[in-house]
Parts: structure tokens; sequence; C-alpha cells
């Protein structure tokens, strides 16, 4: 784990938000919150237990939607994995993905990704009419 990544995750478990290590140490929360899913157990069991994803009311809104789809006759697919989806996350055979990251890495692939599109948008391209010349 590189040095970056265990502060962001020593600073996480020590209290303090994704906004404020962010901001502590000049990345974004993006960022922060792809180390933390990857390197620290504790934000990933806040992710599982749904405290770091959706308020109450969007977590209730979207069961709603999945319970929806368990009696929509129209579409026999969505009601099968809605169903799985639903008893997965009941026995919590949903896990999510761990990947070593290493946050300078991360925020340096941003940064490169960021001036990619900036010097995109700054490269413009101009259209030239070209008429055939006129014979003589």
């Amino acid at each position: 784990m590189s040095p970056d990544t265990q502060q962001a995750v020593t600073l996480y478990e020590g209290g303090l938000s994704p906004e404020a290590i962010a901001e502590q140490l000049d990345k974004t929360v993006e960022q922060i919150r792809l180390v933390l899913s990857s390197s620290s157990i504790v934000y990933r069991n806040k992710l599982k237990a749904g405290s770091e994803t959706f308020s109450e009311g969007e977590a209730r809104l979207a069961k709603e939607v999945m319970t929806g789809l368990l009696i929509d006759d129209s579409t026999p697919h969505l009601r099968y994995r809605a169903a799985k989806y639903i008893l997965d996350e009941k026995t919590n055979k949903k896990k999510l993905p761990t990947i070593n990251l290493n946050l300078s890495l991360i925020a340096d692939q941003m940064k490169k990704a960021k001036r990619a599109i900036e010097l995109s948008k700054s490269q413009s391209t101009t259209m030239v009419d070209v008429e055939p010349a006129a014979s003589k």
C-alpha cells in the first residue's frame, strides 16, 4: 500500500470524511472514495450497510423499484435479476471487489486525463471553404 493510500485509510478510519480527506491531501473526492473502497475494510463495510452511499429515502425508493420489478409480468428476465439481487442482498452474497489501488497513481492518471481533455478542447479545427479554381 502506498504512503498516500495508507494516509487516506488512516484518516478515514480515524473519523474524517472522504471530503475532508480529499481536501487535506489535495485530491478529488472520487479518488479518495476509489482508494478507500479498495483499501479500507471500514469503508467497505459502510458501503455494504449503505451508510456511505444513499440517504434513507433514496434507498427506500430503490427498494420499491426493485420490488416493482418482481411483479412486472412483461419483463421476466428483469424479474429474475431483481429477485436474485434482493436475495443476494438479504443473504450478504453481494461482495464488493477488492483491488489494490495506489492513490498517487490514480491522481497522476486523472491529471493526465484532465490535461488531455483540456488540450482537446483548446485545439479547435477551423473549416475552410475551398472553391474549385475557375478555369479561364
